[in-house]
């Protein structure tokens, strides 16, 4: 598997979730998808496919891609969805995982953003 390592946040003032159509549900694919585009991966720390199936695509120290809004200050949680919103699977995955990263991060805002 790849291995990419990017510097460190020096704060993390954001959680943000994305929800949109990346056109597959599997990360490698999309990861392929983002080189084929110009990006060097797929910007996101996390990524939930359809199934509720939770992916990590970079270390959670890590800052975002630097086409992300706020890149240096959030985690970026990518959530893979043709309609904009999380289905079951999916909201009970990322509800565990926001609940997660509220422990290590309290004062961190959630943004919901869709694609």
């Amino acid at each position: 598997m790849r291995r990419l390592h990017f510097r460190n946040r020096k704060e993390t003032l954001y959680i943000q979730v994305l929800c949109a159509d990346s056109g597959t549900n599997d990360l490698e694919r999309y990861y392929r998808l983002c080189r084929q585009q110009g990006s060097i991966d797929t910007g996101c720390h996390y990524f939930i496919d359809d199934f509720g199936n939770l992916s990590v695509d970079r270390e959670l120290s890590a800052v975002a891609g630097w086409g992300n809004t706020d890149s240096d200050t959030s985690i970026y949680i990518f959530v893979q969805s043709k309609t904009g919103k999380p289905n079951d699977s999916q909201d009970f995955t990322l509800n565990k995982l926001l609940r997660e990263l509220q422990k290590i991060y309290p004062d961190a805002l959630i943004i919901n953003r869709k694609g």
